[in-house]
């Protein structure tokens, strides 16, 4: 019987966090069935792209995180990874790996990947990949975004290359390939962790899938504006001040993302921009459709026409259709307040 492996290759704000986290918790309640490997002290694999791209597609931090930026000790680093991924798959017949990295992989990363999977005996390969509603990706990966910094991405600037991920994963060959829409109508059970639990039983595979505390990982409009501008205040004093300001507030700032800012809005993008991401992703959502299935109710709701790029924009607000001023200023001035 040959050896199995799934691969979750998760797009940006799609539930991956959660996926990694259920099985990274439940991991010896499905030790018996599957093996979930644990690599260098990450919360499970998604370093093992790493292992096989170039250094220069290797984010600077990653690169300065493990090996100071030295392109020999990095070539030790990746080497450290395949060997700490063949010592934990020994024994299993069946082996779960989850990244998000892995969603901008190359061709050349895929298929070095999966010689390298095939050398350990993994023949059998089963890919899932989640996509989300591209409007809905841009607003959660720019509030996602502003949890760390003062600058939004601009609308014009947007990329999210589903198709890209969709040709390159196929060279793995794989027995099959599954992509799902991150959507809550469509969830199973309107939840991520409930749908791959779902994916992995219709492969016959059990498995004990649950989480200690559900993640709450959308901020409030207001919350999400006050931290821009806590950061924008930030940016504005000299390095040894925006260290030591960065110090003070750290409490607070964990304490808001934690929280999702309590009371506001649910951030909901402007309609302009709406429109113009949609209008921009027609053609891809198309043939995404037509592949498998996806996105029908987000295709007879897009208007075909062609939309002006939207002006620059600077702030949270300025992406967002709605916001309590009142909420915001209460938010804000707490948060200030450090």
């Amino acid at each position: 019987m040959s050896k199995k492996i799934i691969l979750h290759v998760g797009s940006g704000k799609a539930g991956s966090t959660s996926i990694q986290r259920a099985l990274l918790e439940n991991r010896e309640k499905n030790s018996d069935v599957f093996g979930y490997p644990v690599i260098d002290n990450s919360p499970g694999n998604q370093v093992l792209r790493f292992a096989f791209c170039d250094s220069s597609d290797t984010p600077i931090n990653v690169k300065e995180k493990y090996r100071k930026n030295n392109e020999e000790n990095y070539t030790e680093y990746q080497d450290s990874i395949k060997n700490t991924f063949a010592s934990q798959s020994t024994g299993y017949d069946t082996l779960i790996l989850s990244s998000e990295f892995w969603f901008i992989s190359s061709d050349l990363e895929v298929v070095n990947l999966k010689n390298f999977l095939k050398s350990l005996g993994f023949e059998e390969i089963h890919i899932l990949m989640y996509l989300r509603d591209p409007a809905k990706y841009y607003l959660s990966s720019a509030q996602q975004a502003l949890k760390n910094q003062s600058r939004i991405s601009q609308p014009s600037n947007f990329r999210y290359h589903m198709l890209e991920a969709i040709k390159s994963w196929s060279l793995m060959n794989p027995a099959s390939f599954t992509v799902r829409e991150f959507e809550r109508s469509t969830l199973v059970n309107s939840d991520v962790v409930s749908d791959f639990h779902n994916y992995l039983g219709g492969l016959g595979i059990p498995s004990h899938l649950s989480l200690r505390k559900t993640l709450n990982e959308t901020m409030s409009a207001e919350a999400t504006q006050a931290l821009q501008d806590l950061f924008m205040h930030i940016d504005t004093l000299n390095e040894e001040d925006r260290d030591e300001s960065r110090s003070k507030y750290s409490n607070s700032i964990k304490h808001l993302i934690q929280s999702g800012g309590g009371v506001g809005t649910k951030p909901e993008l402007r309609n302009d921009i709406k429109e113009f991401i949609d209008a921009s992703y027609l053609q891809e959502l198309t043939i995404i459709n037509k592949l498998f299935g996806l996105f029908k109710e987000k295709l007879d709701s897009i208007n075909n026409t062609t939309c002006l790029p939207p002006k620059k924009v600077v702030n949270f607000f300025d992406v967002i259709s709605s916001y309590d001023e009142t909420v915001y200023n209460n938010i804000k001035d707490t948060l200030f307040k450090g």
